[in-house]
């Protein structure tokens, strides 16, 4: 038997904290985050064993210096915020390395984490085994290039230096203009931010220095800018107008989302006509029509009418109904063709749920409002008073900005009958309202 030998270095390879490679074997890693850690992986391989000893990972600026051991200092540190996990076994799902040295088989190795050192490894004869240093390069210079060593430490020899490398990023633009212009960094990022908020505004530079001078002003002496904010900003109301068809190949408990609205909605406002007309079109026949409002699931309601076209006698029906949001009638007997019911506010947009199937695909209009300048909205009915006296509407929970109001004539909610009387009506003050009502 012949005299045992020190392994030989087979590969190293690169990966990042996740263990995922960041080159191929032996390839340099270029322009590297030095605010992550990262995993050198050495392939050993023994010929003549067996060996046993353990292994220390070493590191040297390639620029110059002599190698040193990971430590908890230094420009590469060891790590501790990796996958590895100190002391664990290298198995062989686990090695990193594509090189498989010809003639050896596999013997587990092991993860090295808040150290420089790994335990002993007794590598047998014609076995090869690989060892995982996690690294820290927080401290690491930018632009700088660096080599690892990997080193016997029971017998204070090398066993050859890897041959991947890892070079980190250059320093940051900005860092670079301000060592330049003899400026700080937090200077120039604010002067950066001051010509992107200007250009993005369409303000001059100097208006938003005032604007930022003003900030400034506010927090020394203490007032709170949240009306600073609130005029750059501007106001978070939002609103939509669009129209769509319902989709009669739906049914009973299927949804149809509509959205592209760009926000959430609080509430939406939906009228028709009776077109089937894929775009916003003047149509004539029957005249159907209905007005509605939504703003969840359980909060909802909509008035319909329907008159005959053509009819020798009038034929016409109205309806008034707070379990859903859109109903249409497609004739005076009243024959109902479909109804949609509201199913939730979406982050770019809203839900209905279908209640009775649709047989056209009527055209429905809609008005969507929210934002945060929108903080409160309510739906309710009350009956309409039979006297000229004060009407009084209570529990709303707020003091209201605007009033929508709509009525189809029903003293009794989700009734529908004979003869057309409904109307919508809004105000936002005692002298600032106005309806639109259509009578028998």
């Amino acid at each position: 038997m012949g005299v045992a030998e020190r392994p030989v270095l087979a590969a190293s390879r690169l990966l990042n904290a996740s263990r995922v490679p960041l080159a191929a074997d032996n390839i340099d890693v270029i322009g590297y985050n030095k605010a992550n850690e990262f995993i050198v992986v050495a392939q050993i391989d023994e010929e003549k064993g067996p060996w046993n000893t353990q292994y220390t990972l070493r590191w040297r600026d390639v620029a110059g210096g002599a190698f040193a051991p990971l430590a908890a200092a230094g420009k590469i540190k060891w790590g501790t915020a990796t996958d590895l996990i100190n002391g664990n076994a290298v198995v062989i799902g686990e090695k990193a390395c594509t090189n498989t040295p010809a003639g050896s088989d596999w013997q587990d190795g092991e993860e090295v984490e808040g150290a420089a050192t790994c335990d002993a490894i007794n590598l047998a004869d014609e076995y090869y085994t690989e060892i995982h240093f996690a690294c820290n390069p927080n401290d690491a210079d930018a632009g700088h290039e660096y080599e690892f060593e990997l080193w016997d430490e029971n017998n204070g020899a090398a066993v050859g230096t890897l041959l991947a490398t890892i070079k980190m990023a250059t320093a940051p633009i900005v860092k670079i203009m301000a060592e330049t212009e003899g400026l700080n960094e937090a200077a120039l990022r604010k002067a950066s931010a001051i010509k992107l908020f200007a250009e993005t505004l369409g303000l001059t530079e100097a208006a938003v220095r005032r604007m930022w001078a003003v900030r400034t002003f506010a927090e020394t002496i203490g007032i709170v800018e949240t009306f600073i904010k609130a005029l750059v900003a501007g106001p978070t109301y939002f609103a939509k107008v669009g129209s769509f068809n319902i989709d009669p190949s739906k049914g009973v408990t299927q949804t149809q989302s509509i959205s592209g609205l760009g926000f959430q909605p609080k509430i939406v406002l939906f009228w028709w006509g009776g077109s089937t007309a894929s775009s916003d079109t003047v149509a004539g026949g029957t005249y159907c029509v209905g007005f509605g409002a939504a703003i969840s699931s359980g909060s909802r309601f909509c008035v319909a009418g329907v008159s005959d076209d053509a009819a020798a006698d009038s034929n016409a029906a109205r309806a008034h109904y707070v379990d859903s949001c859109i109903r249409v009638y497609s004739n005076g007997e009243p024959t109902l063709d479909g109804i949609m019911d509201f199913s939730s506010m979406d982050a770019d947009g809203f839900t209905l749920v279908v209640d009775d199937q649709f047989t056209n695909a009527y055209r429905i209009s809609y008005l969507a409002l929210g934002g945060t300048d929108l903080t409160n909205v309510y739906i309710g009915n009350k009956a309409e008073h039979l006297v000229i006296e004060q009407y009084q509407v209570t529990g709303v929970g707020f003091q209201p900005d605007v009033l929508i109001t709509a009525f189809a004539g029903r003293a009794t909610l989700n009734s529908v009958a004979g003869g057309l009387n409904m109307g919508i009506g809004m105000a936002t003050s005692s002298n600032n309202q106005g309806v639109l009502a259509i009578p028998f």
